[in-house]
């Protein structure tokens, strides 16, 4: 054993007192440092968090209703968040849509969660899986595999993309009323010409063998005659309004 190069001792009691001061106050310090740093840290990913949300939400603003749907819907999700593969199945059209390629069955799993109206949160599996809810029906479900962040970052997301289904849901909808009305507007007016096509000529032959009829006195075998053609033309007349109707 060498002795030891220098010594330590407190003289006075005030020192000690200073010592365990000094101590607590470093302790404290290094507390606050590190908390200071972790929120920095959180305060840095929730501002990139958001960052890409706002994107996500001007990409899925740009895209045109009619084309809003399937893969060209998902494919700035998994551009902005980086996932490995994400799926969204959409009830109103009972259509499965994929980006990326999935190691885990994503599509599957998103279907299931659907059907079971149940959501799949796995922590020692990279797939998440949200439903998609409407005044408290599920109208769809989405899942995410690679998703950095899920918990924090799947709610946001799963608002986004029911907001944007239902709005593009809401659009098809709206267009196939407009064509629909649009359609009656035609048919009725088809109807009208083809009414006035058919009425017309069925009305001046009855006419027509009316006027025969009071020209002067007809022998039997012509009132006959007359009478035929009166008869079926309003018989045809009849079949023509059921038609129309």
């Amino acid at each position: 054993f060498t002795e030891p190069l220098f010594s330590w001792q407190i003289a006075h009691p005030l020192n000690a007192l200073a010592l365990l001061a000094f101590i607590v106050t470093a302790l404290v310090i290094t507390r606050l440092v590190s908390r200071v740093r972790e929120e920095a840290t959180s305060a840095t990913l929730q501002k990139d968090r958001l960052d890409r949300l706002y994107q996500l939400s001007q990409h899925l603003l740009a895209l045109d209703p009619d084309e809003a749907r399937g893969k060209k819907f998902l494919e700035p999700f998994h551009r902005l968040f980086g996932v490995t593969a994400i799926s969204l199945f959409d009830a109103d059209t009972t259509e499965l849509y994929t980006v990326g390629d999935s190691q885990c069955d994503l599509a599957d799993k998103t279907r299931a969660a659907y059907i079971r109206g149940d959501e799949l949160n796995d922590s020692g599996s990279p797939v998440f899986v949200r439903c998609l809810r409407v005044r408290g029906k599920v109208t769809g479900a989405i899942g995410f595999e690679g998703l950095e962040d899920a918990r924090e970052t799947s709610g946001s997301l799963v608002a986004l993309t029911t907001t944007f289904v239902e709005r593009t849901n809401a659009f098809h909808k709206a267009s196939v009323a407009a064509v629909a009305a649009q359609t009656a507007v035609y048919r009725s007016a088809l109807l009208d010409a083809l009414a006035h096509e058919f009425k017309t000529p069925l009305a001046t032959i009855l006419a027509a063998a009316g006027g025969l009829r009071e020209a002067g006195p007809l022998v039997s075998e012509q009132q006959e005659m007359a009478d035929t053609v009166e008869n079926e033309a309003a018989r045809l007349g009849s079949l023509t309004s059921r038609l129309l109707r």
